[in-house]
C-alpha cells in the first residue's frame, strides 16, 4: 500500500506528539543509570577497540547486544556517549512507531481509528519517559510495533507475499532477541499462526523458511562470536544463573509465605518503599548477593545451579503458583524512581489503560465470528501473552511489560473498531 500525502501528514503528526512527549515526560527527570552505565559501556568500548567489553580489556556478554550495537552507531555518529542524541533518536522512534500503528489500522480501512491510536501510543507518557533512557524499553517497543505491521501484512494480504518480506521478519525476530533474548521463540509461535491462518497458507508455509534462515543467520553469527572469545556458542550469559537461584529460593517458600510476598510486594510500591522481613529474604537484590558470595568458581556456579533445579523440580506447585504472583509483577504499575509523575499520575492512566484493553477483549469475545478483527485481534494479543508467559519463570519488575503496553491500547482501539461498526450495522 503506497504512501499518500495524507499518510505522510499523519506520520509528521506522530513524530511531533512523540518528540513533545520526549520533553514533556522524557527531558523534564533525571536518567538513570545504573543499567544505562552498562549498556553505555559496553558500546563505548565496541567503538574504541573494537571488543564488546564492560571494562575495555576482558570480553564478556552479561549484556545483550542489540541495544549496545544501536548505542555504538549512535555514537559514532554522533559523538562518544552524546546521550541527548540518544534521546532524540528514540523520540523519533515513537513517532515512527505511532505512525506504523496508524499503518496496521490502515490493513483494514480503519484510517481514522488508526491516527487516533497512533497519536495516543506516541504521546503515551511512559515512552515519553524511556526516550531519555539508555535502556533497552523504547528501541525494542519499536522493533515490536513493527514485527506486528508485518505479520498482519502477511495475514491479511490478498496478494504475492514476497519471499523478501518474510527474510525481514526474522532479521527483525534476531535482532530482537539479542536486544532481550527472551524474545528468541516468539518466531516459532508466530510462524505457525502464519501457516493456520494466513489467507495464503501454502506461500506462507514455503517462505517461512526464510524468515528461520534469517533468524539462524543473526543468531548463529553472534553465537559464534561469542564462541571464539569464551570457547563455547551463547547469545548471553551472566544473568540466567542468578534469576534461577532467586525462583529456586522463593520456591521453598510455603504458598502462605508466597502469598504474603506477593502482598508485601504490592504494599511496598503502594506505600513507597516501605520494605518487610520477607521482601528482605526474599527479594531479587538480597538473594543475589547471597548468590554472587556463594558463586565464586566455575564449579560453586554448577553446583548451586544443579541444588536449584532440584528444588524447582521438587517444588513445582510452589514454583507455578511463583510464576503467578511474577505476571501480577509484571502487570503492575511501573515504578517511576525518578519521581517524574505523580503517584496519583500513573495509577489513573494505568486504570484507563487497563480498562480500555478490557473494554476491547469484552468487543471481541461477543463478536468473536468476525474473523477478520479476530485475527487481528489475535496477534495483537500474542505480543503480550508471550511476554507474559517466558518471563512469568524468572524474576521480574514492572518494566519488563513497558514496551508491550502498545498492544493493550491496540486492543482497545481494536473494540473501537467492532462497536462502531457494529452500531453502524444496526442504524443501516
Amino acid at each position: 500500500m503506497p504512501l499518500r500525502i495524507k499518510d505522510w501528514q499523519v506520520y509528521v503528526l506522530t513524530v511531533i506528539t512523540a518528540l513533545i512527549n520526549f520533553v514533556v515526560f522524557g527531558l523534564s527527570h533525571y536518567r538513570t543509570w545504573s543499567d544505562a552505565f552498562e549498556y553505555s559501556s559496553h558500546a563505548t568500548n565496541l567503538l574504541q577497540s573494537g571488543l564488546y567489553s564492560f571494562d575495555g580489556t576482558h570480553f564478556d556478554v552479561a549484556r545483550e547486544p542489540g541495544y549496545p550495537f544501536f548505542l555504538t552507531i549512535v555514537y559514532k555518529i554522533f559523538g562518544n556517549e552524546n546521550l541527548l542524541a540518544v534521546g532524540v533518536l528514540q523520540a523519533l522512534l515513537l513517532g515512527v512507531l505511532g505512525f506504523i500503528i496508524y499503518r496496521t489500522f490502515a490493513e483494514y480501512e480503519e484510517k481514522k481509528t488508526g491516527l487516533t491510536a497512533g497519536i495516543v501510543i506516541s504521546a503515551f507518557p511512559s515512552y515519553g519517559y524511556y526516550a531519555n533512557e539508555i535502556l533497552t524499553e523504547l528501541l525494542f517497543a519499536f522493533l515490536m510495533s513493527l514485527l506486528f505491521f508485518i505479520s498482519i501484512r502477511i495475514l491479511h494480504a490478498k496478494d504475492k507475499i514476497s519471499t523478501l518480506t518474510f527474510f525481514l521478519f526474522g532479521v527483525l525476530c534476531g535482532y530482537a532477541s539479542l536486544v532481550r533474548v527472551q524474545f528468541l521463540f516468539f518466531l516459532p509461535l508466530v510462524g505457525l499462526l502464519f501457516i493456520l491462518f494466513s489467507k495464503r497458507r501454502l506461500e506462507s508455509l514455503k517462505k517461512s523458511g526464510a524468515a528461520f534462515a534469517a533468524l539462524f543467520l543473526i543468531l548463529g553469527s553472534w553465537g559464534l562470536y561469542v564462541k571464539q572469545h569464551t570457547g563455547h556458542f551463547a547469545l548471553t550469559e551472566g544473568r540466567q544463573e542468578s534469576v534461577l537461584n532467586v525462583r529456586a529460593v522463593r520456591a521453598q517458600l510455603s504458598y502462605s509465605d508466597l502469598t504474603r510476598y506477593a502482598g508485601a510486594w504490592v504494599s511496598r510500591s503502594i506505600h513507597g518503599g516501605v520494605s518487610t522481613p520477607i521482601l528482605d529474604n526474599n527479594e531479587a537484590k538480597g538473594i543475589t548477593e547471597r548468590y554472587f558470595a556463594r558463586a565464586t568458581t566455575t564449579e560453586a556456579v554448577a553446583r548451586i545451579k544443579s541444588e536449584n533445579m532440584h528444588t524447582i523440580l521438587s517444588n513445582p506447585g510452589h514454583y507455578i503458583y511463583g510464576n503467578v504472583i511474577e505476571v501480577m509483577k509484571m502487570l503492575y504499575i511501573e515504578h517511576d524512581y525518578t519521581d517524574s509523575q505523580s503517584r496519583y499520575f500513573r495509577p489513573v492512566l494505568y486504570a484507563f489503560m487497563y480498562a480500555f484493553f478490557l473494554f476491547g477483549l469484552f468487543q471481541i469475545a461477543r463478536n468473536w465470528k468476525n474473523k477478520e478483527m479476530r485475527i487481528f485481534a489475535a496477534v495483537a494479543l500474542l505480543f503480550p501473552l508471550y511476554n507474559l508467559a517466558i518471563l512469568s519463570f524468572f524474576d521480574t519488575v514492572p518494566r519488563f511489560n513497558t514496551p508491550y503496553l502498545q498492544f493493550y491500547i491496540v486492543i482497545g482501539f481494536i473494540g473501537v473498531v467492532i462497536w462502531r461498526r457494529g452500531r453502524d450495522h444496526l442504524q443501516v
